[in-house]
């Protein structure tokens, strides 16, 4: 599966996690918090900031999900362009060459977030 795809899929994925959240309210948080309530204040505490910084981790990888597809239509609005234009052969333009390089940079940190929420959920 290419970037592309992978970022849609990951964008639709967090939509319905976020609808399912919601759904569910605070009964998974209270669970939790319970469960870390008997072993502990300590353990509480460190509970709670492994959930922030999930959720925080989360939201970033959402935001440059939303980023990445915000280039990919940008790009693909360039080079319909360029078509359209009767080029046969494309030659990349600066403004274009910048979108590439920027998505590629935003597929380098979702990869080091998605590294990280994984430490952070198991």
């Amino acid at each position: 599966m290419g970037f592309g795809q992978r970022v849609k899929k990951d964008l639709e994925m967090a939509l319905q996690e976020g609808a399912l959240l919601i759904k569910e309210g605070t009964a998974l948080l209270g669970a939790q918090a319970s469960s870390a309530a008997r072993k502990g204040a300590a353990s509480l505490k460190t509970e709670t900031q492994r959930l922030t910084n999930m959720g925080q981790v989360r939201y970033q990888l959402f935001q440059l999900n939303r980023q990445a597809q915000e280039n990919f239509s940008k790009i693909g609005s360039k080079v319909y362009e360029l078509v359209s234009n009767g080029r046969e052969e494309l030659k990349i333009s600066d403004p274009l060459r910048k979108l590439i390089a920027e998505t590629r940079a935003i597929e380098k940190q979702i990869k080091v977030l998605e590294a990280r929420a994984k430490k952070l959920s198991g």
